[in-house]
């Protein structure tokens, strides 16, 4: 191996060539440019598709409306518009209603010295009666792990009754002779 290498420096002009275990890796600067120009120019035909499809879609949507408006008298047309309006103010009211409501847990929540990523999966309960009952039982589950934690972190060992131990009063009084300085 050792002379092969000899023979490529002194075959290149002492230059070493790099080994061809590259596999399918571009070579040069030009082609990984292709590589990736291909996978935009892939992404963007991509997304162009999915356009056409959603604006499609809103098109033939509105065709639809149109012609079931067209269908109509003056009377019904007014009264599908204001279902439509009633709808929408409908949708906007339940997303101002659970905002609320996740705000208001939060504020529980945090009240009770909890942590408000709960606030979310609590606020799918959507009673009142049920999501404070949650609460407690989150709140006690949770200063029940504290205390445990606190406890078992706080225990002590038990005192041994090896030889050591006996005689530490008896040893500590000789430290203390012994390290006694009188001046």
């Amino acid at each position: 191996m050792a002379e092969e290498d000899i023979q490529n420096q002194s075959v290149n002009g002492g230059e070493e060539q790099p080994k061809e275990n590259t596999e399918g890796l571009p070579q040069s600067q030009s082609e990984l440019d292709s590589i990736i120009g291909k996978a935009i120019d892939k992404a963007l035909k991509n997304n162009d598709k999915k356009w056409a499809e959603k604006t499609e879609q809103a098109v033939a949507d509105a065709k639809k409306e149109a012609e079931s408006y067209a269908k109509m008298t003056q009377a019904q047309r007014k009264n599908a518009e204001i279902e439509k309006r009633e709808k929408a103010l409908d949708e906007r009211e339940a997303k101002l209603n659970h905002k609320a409501l996740i705000a208001d847990i939060q504020a529980d929540l945090t009240e009770k010295g909890l942590p408000t990523v709960f606030a979310e999966v609590l606020s799918l309960l959507k009673d009142n009666e049920a999501i404070a009952s949650a609460t407690q039982e989150i709140k006690d589950a949770w200063d029940k792990s504290v205390n445990d934690r606190l406890k078992a972190n706080a225990r002590q060992k038990t005192p041994g009754t090896s030889a050591e131990s006996i005689h530490v009063g008896s040893s500590l009084a000789d430290f203390a002779r012994k390290n006694r300085i009188i001046k």
